[in-house]
């Protein structure tokens, strides 16, 4: 790949071009499911220094992505754009190596000696392409945690080209240690960002086997001996590491399972290798023909080998392989194309809760796109009509792209067009009914709330119809549904969420005793539970016991620096001690955290008149009702300021 080249750069402009195109429209999309808890609710990503103690907790293999949520907070905080671009970044480069990695393989001996060997440039290029444009990577893209899957591949491919090029260096008779020790860095930062690296040693020895094995390639000793060393690194990476991760072999693979994917489903071994073979055709219809992409598939496992869709699909991906080893001489890139889809999707055989999620497609999808690309070049030799078909699949797979994305951009328009495709799944009705809540769509969140509870009535859903009976001021009915939450089970992974409304709930109705003895609850199952400390704060706020109520503020904004109403509520227990410099400083910090936070000018408006700074109280209840124009408290505070400016000014 030259940089120096001028067509190479005009072909790069277009692949960025085309990158950031159809992506533009994810870049205000909401934060969306697990971005909830790894990124928005997530304390530990506001501190490097938490990071590595934090991941060694929750998944050690994680490491490197969980880093580059920190890298994201610190510099942009919660604003998403700066998530959304990392995460394009992280696409456009993974697509520049795909184009790469063709690149090499055209240069490698197999290769060179085809009679009708095609431009690898061009191959590459489309192939590239066809990665970036293609809608079934919205889910790896746009959605900002499956980064890991993304990210991952990035390093993946990343090792594979060096290792590659690295490796065409011994046919000089030396090999270049700067793309060896790249090749071995990339491998341990992918087996850091998620488990799918697992399969590269494989991918290495695929190439050796398929694209450099030929007998008239002569390597001295010394290159040998090297290369040997390199071939150690790169198995010992695949196979030995993640037994540092202390992988429960036997919890992985014999353990039962709940399926996420079809409610009453559980997973044994034997169920879900089965199902993937039916799921494996899913992905290869979704390459062909990319529609009714789904967030959350209904998918039943299967049990009996002898089930139609999984001997069809077993048939299927049987002829396939079979298919690439008999032309794995006369076609090593076909075969090479295709074994690489199978081998990076391998990993997918291991059992999991969820048989099926279209970000699994993100890495194994290079090998179909190099096949793509590379059968349209044998087959369009014509290189103007070749550059106007591919120019019309990009067209195409780009408009489905952004169409796509559209999905994306909040939660009830994701979890509509989920429920759309799967009415029956007790999460997308849950889910859906969640995002109308959060909306104050009231009567729709209710009906797919209800919905939930007929399908699996579990404590979460009663829970968020104890919230939405809160909503509505019906607290009996509220306080009916947290109870039978918790009868159902009291330690379900959400209970904190239970009792947090029940307080509130007790707080709201005058009963401080209960509501104290839920928020303990909260913290004892949630210790830096954010949203229970700056409500026990404003109850102690409400209490005069301003020292309690102080720490408690203290603690939200020690959780989070960045939360507007910590600095606020802070600010109003110091006003009650009539501290008001401090006061004026938190609220300060307020505004500049929130700009946008009416309450924070009207309480600085209520501190300035209250020590005579009249005309400055004035302007900042004029900004409060700018922002909020029905806020009549704001309204009548101006109205007293101006009475009391104008007698001071009298007086004078």
């Amino acid at each position: 790949m030259d940089f120096k080249n001028k067509n190479f750069l005009i072909k790069l402009a277009i692949l960025i071009f085309v990158g950031i195109v159809i992506y533009s429209n994810t870049l205000n999309s909401e934060f969306q499911l697990d971005d909830l808890e790894f990124i928005v609710n997530n304390e530990n990503i506001r501190s490097f220094d938490e990071i590595a103690a934090y991941s060694r907790i929750i998944a050690p293999t994680r490491f490197v992505s969980f880093l580059s949520f920190a890298l994201n907070y610190h510099f942009g905080r919660l604003n998403v754009l700066g998530y959304h671009v990392f995460n394009m970044g992280v696409h456009l480069i993974s697509a520049l190596f795909v184009w790469w990695l063709v690149v090499l393989i055209f240069s490698t001996p197999r290769l060179k000696t085809m009679k009708d060997h095609d431009d690898g440039q061009y191959v590459g290029f489309f192939a590239a392409l066809l990665f970036v444009s293609h809608p079934v990577q919205t889910q790896a893209v746009t959605y900002i945690t499956q980064r890991f899957a993304s990210m991952a591949a990035m390093f993946y491919l990343a090792s594979v080209c060096f290792y590659l090029k690295s490796r065409l260096s011994l046919s000089k008779n030396k090999l270049d240690v700067r793309y060896a020790i790249a090749a071995i860095v990339s491998a341990l930062f992918g087996l850091f960002t998620k488990e799918i690296v697992i399969t590269l040693p494989l991918v290495i020895l695929l190439i050796e086997k398929l694209l450099l094995n030929t007998k008239g390639e002569q390597i001295k000793s010394s290159g040998i001996s090297k290369f040997k060393f390199l071939l150690f690194c790169v198995i010992f990476i695949g196979f030995i590491s993640p037994y540092l991760f202390s992988f429960n072999v036997s919890n992985i693979f014999l353990s039962q399972k709940i399926s996420g994917s079809h409610d009453g489903d559980i997973i044994t071994l034997g169920k879900y290798v089965l199902t993937q073979l039916k799921v494996w055709m899913v992905y290869l219809r979704l390459l062909l023909l990319p529609i009714n992409q789904n967030i959350d598939y209904d998918f039943a496992l299967s049990s009996n080998v002898f089930e139609p869709a999984v001997m069809f699909s077993y048939f299927i991906l049987m002829t396939i392989i079979l298919f690439a080893y008999k032309v794995r001489f006369v076609y090593p890139l076909v075969a090479f194309s295709i074994f690489w889809f199978f081998i990076t999707l391998s990993c997918e055989l291991i059992p999991r809760r969820h048989v099926i999620f279209e970000h699994k497609l993100y890495l194994p999808s290079v090998g179909f796109f190099i096949l793509l690309a590379l059968c349209l070049s044998r087959w369009v030799r014509d290189k103007e009509k070749l550059k106007a078909l591919i120019a019309v699949i990009v067209v195409v797979f780009s408009l489905m792209t952004v169409v796509r994305n559209d999905v994306w951009r909040s939660e009830v328009s994701l979890w509509e067009d989920a429920h759309r495709k799967s009415p029956n799944k007790y999460r997308t009705n849950l889910n859906l009914g969640k995002a109308y809540l959060e909306v104050n769509k009231l009567d729709k969140a209710l009906l797919y709330i209800d919905k939930a509870i007929e399908i699996v009535p579990s404590s979460y859903a009663y829970t968020n119809r104890g919230i939405l009976f809160s909503k509505r001021q019906m607290f009996d009915e509220a306080l009916k549904e947290f109870q039978t939450a918790l009868k159902i089970d009291e330690t379900f992974p959400q209970a904190h969420i239970t009792y947090f409304h029940r307080g509130n709930i007790f707080m709201a109705t005058g009963n401080d005793e209960q509501a104290l003895s839920d928020y303990k609850k909260v913290i004892k199952l949630k210790p830096k539970y954010l949203r229970v400390y700056n409500n026990r704060g404003t109850l102690y706020l409400n209490q005069k016991k301003y020292d309690l109520a102080l720490n408690d503020f203290n603690k939200v904004i020690e959780i989070n620096p960045d939360f507007s109403f910590g600095y606020l509520n802070r600010a109003l227990v110091y006003r009650a001690q009539n501290n008001y410099e401090k006061a004026i400083d938190d609220l300060n910090e307020a505004v500049r955290l929130n700009p946008k936070n009416e309450k924070a000018y009207y309480w600085r408006g209520v501190i300035l008149g209250k020590i005579g700074a009249f005309k400055p109280a004035i302007k900042e209840f004029d900004k409060a009702l700018r922002l909020a124009p029905a806020f009549e408290k704001a309204r009548v505070m101006r109205e007293i300021a101006v009475k009391s400016y104008e007698a001071k000014n009298d007086d004078q």
